[in-house]
């Protein structure tokens, strides 16, 4: 799979998953890593045909205004979501199997770490039809 990863994640990351097989470039090997504008960023994965790997939660924002279909978002979220390198790559690596068809297609997903210590995954398809409060308001009235 190829993927970007943000500015907000480790270099070490990508290098990760590329030994794992994986084609994975840090924003920082394209001189963006300080870009601010997150449309630059969701256009260049896009171009590329690389799934975006980000902590920013603003991704999911982006993609129901412009009602993109591309690209997909893996988003490990700052509360939920581990910090080290190492337990990304091993949230990243355990969900991605099942995860595969729905990244090709166009996603939305947020990994994360639940209370009770397993992962717990967010899926949602693209183009994204409601706003991101409305979907988290659905979210907490399930529970």
């Amino acid at each position: 799979m190829r993927f970007l990863l943000d500015q907000n994640l480790s270099p070490a990351l990508a290098k990760a998953l590329n030994e794992d097989g994986h084609e994975a470039v840090h924003i920082s090997e394209y001189g963006m890593e300080y870009e601010v504008d997150d449309n630059k960023i969701l256009d260049r994965a896009a171009a590329e045909r690389r799934i975006l790997i980000s902590r920013d939660s603003d991704f999911q924002s982006l993609l129901h205004q412009r009602q993109l279909r591309a690209p997909s978002i893996i988003h490990l979220p700052q509360k939920g979501a581990p910090h080290r390198p190492s337990a990304q790559l091993d949230l990243i690596r355990a969900q991605l199997p099942r995860l595969e068809r729905s990244l090709h297609r166009g996603c939305h997903v947020t990994l994360s770490i639940g209370m009770n210590g397993r992962s717990a995954t967010d899926l949602r398809g693209l183009p994204l039809h409601h706003p991101p409060a409305l979907m988290a308001a659905r979210r907490i009235g399930r529970r």
